[in-house]
Formats: structure tokens, sequence, C-alpha cells
């Protein structure tokens, strides 16, 4: 069409709630897990699970998308392994956010978060993380 700007492609590497749910299980499991232990952090954590098959599928998708690989079996069960560390996915989320939902601005994604009713205590972090930056 034309006239019709084209629109960013989103990353690949993004995850629906489900999968970052098994992301923050397996990380907080040490980055290396089977599917039971999977399944029971996330039941632990957010009083919900999937089943083996779905989860199994789950972990199939994340691996195709690099997130996640296959190890060696642990008894019966295949181990899973987070190719990425919490902190770099979370910072992948914020530039992908900040590029595709905030149209680069990353003031107008502040503004949005603050919007969002942050805690005087998380305020003073987030002045001081402001007041320092590029300081390091």
């Amino acid at each position: 069409m034309a006239g019709r700007a084209k629109q960013p492609r989103i990353q690949q590497e993004h995850l629906g709630i489900r999968q970052q749910m098994i992301m923050k299980s397996l990380w907080k499991l040490g980055g290396e897990a089977t599917i039971p232990a999977i399944s029971a952090r996330m039941q632990e954590d957010y009083g919900s699970s999937l089943t083996g098959q779905a989860m199994n599928t789950m972990l199939l998708l994340m691996t195709d998308k690099g997130i996640v690989e296959r190890g060696d079996r642990k008894s019966h069960a295949f181990l899973y392994r987070a190719t990425i560390t919490e902190q770099e996915y979370r910072d992948r989320e914020v530039a992908r956010s900040c590029s595709f939902t905030f149209d680069g601005s990353a003031s107008e994604l502040l503004a949005s978060l603050l919007k969002t009713g942050v805690d005087e205590k998380e305020l003073k972090k987030i002045r001081a993380l402001i007041r320092n930056y590029g300081k390091e």
C-alpha cells in the first residue's frame, strides 16, 4: 500500500505470559531444570502450571527462539537450560517495548511507568539512577 509506513518487526524472542512464567521459574531454579521441576516451581510461584505435554511444546518453541536449550537426560527427563540471563531478557524486553510501543521514546516509556503508581522508595531509586547515568 502506498503511503503506509513500514512497521518494525517484533523480535522473535518476545515471550508470551506462559513462556515468561516458564523462564522465571527456570531462572529461579538456577537456569537449568527438568520439566517436572519447572512445573512445580510455576505451581508454587504462580498457582498455575501446564501439563507435561504442553510444557514440552512450549519448551520446544522456546528452543526454536533460542531462549532455552535442551540438554542431556537427568533420570527420565531432559534438562532445559536458559541461554540468556534474566537481566538480558529484561533489557531486551524494555528495548523492544520502547522501540515498538513507545516509538523509540524512553521519556514516554518512563512517563507511562510513573503513571502506574510508583511508591516513594522506587521514585528515589529512579532519581538516583538518572542522576548517576553515564557516570560509571
